[in-house]
């Protein structure tokens, strides 16, 4: 089940963020499923919950929406005779509130293979890796801001077989980053402590343009992967970039099924628009 609007209302950047997300790993799962691995695991590296409208089912929540994906194409294709595929879901939360949340919602559904890992991503990360050691591994990085250790989190990427897919969270950048309180911060975000002098070094832009051109720099020197595309998601209200999801992928086929996708889920989110109140 695709992620349902009236689900979103004040928040409609993030319906458009899940359906892409929800299209990206449905034509993801059938390809991989068809040919190279019979084993998908997801990651869901902050995974909350946060705002949720459907606190019941949290069918509004990343978690939620890959769950019902991944598991919609598995049954799809066994269907069609194809037996003895698997889908792993690992879930990262720091917040002990939305940790509580998340594992009593993975005791609801035991039916499926769910691991929730309390703390920050970057602490369990060892403990991710060892739970995904085979198959092809798709990891959402969704963090609220920039409080990420890049560096760490670049390491657990390449050494893992897949794609993933970040949210960078373009208006937070371009409103905080080029404070000098929290050059520290952002140095971490982009495994990068003398970040600052490659920034003043490139051609006039918003600060969000010039800390991702970093941000993917960095990404292709740790390579964790060969190809980094981006779509930005606008907020309907004040029509600004809100965030820009980033896919990294080895694939020449990632990037062809991202802009196909790209280019659905773009005109829903025009779709959309004339509904929502100005």
């Amino acid at each position: 089940m695709p992620p349902r609007i009236e689900n979103y209302q004040g928040r409609e950047q993030s319906f458009i963020k899940h359906l892409f997300l929800n299209k990206y790993l449905e034509s993801a799962a059938y390809k991989l499923f068809q040919g190279r691995s019979p084993v998908f695991n997801f990651v869901d590296a902050f995974a909350g919950p946060w705002r949720v409208s459907d606190t019941n089912m949290y069918s509004d929540a990343s978690f939620s929406q890959a769950i019902e994906t991944l598991e919609t194409v598995r049954k799809s294709l066994l269907e069609m005779g194809r037996p003895g595929l698997k889908v792993r879901f690992r879930f990262c939360e720091r917040n002990p509130a939305s940790v509580a949340k998340l594992t009593q919602f993975a005791a609801q559904k035991s039916e499926f293979d769910i691991k929730v890992f309390s703390g920050p991503f970057e602490d369990n990360l060892d403990g991710i890796r060892s739970e995904c050691r085979d198959g092809f591994t798709f990891t959402f990085i969704d963090p609220t801001g920039w409080n990420v250790e890049s560096f760490k989190v670049f390491d657990f990427l390449r050494a893992l077989n897949g794609e993933f897919l970040f949210n960078f969270m373009a208006e937070e950048v371009n409103r905080h980053a080029g404070w000098d309180g929290v050059a520290e911060s952002v140095g971490r975000f982009l495994a990068d402590p003398a970040w600052k002098a490659a920034f003043e070094a490139l051609p006039e832009a918003s600060i969000e343009t010039k800390i991702l051109r970093l941000l993917k720099a960095k990404m292709k020197e740790a390579r964790v992967a060969t190809y980094l595309t981006d779509m930005a998601i606008r907020k309907p209200r004040e029509d600004r970039i809100k965030m820009r999801l980033i896919l990294g992928t080895h694939s020449g086929f990632g990037v062809e099924v991202f802009r196909t996708v790209q280019e659905k889920v773009e005109k829903e989110a025009v779709r959309i628009r004339p509904v929502v109140p100005l």
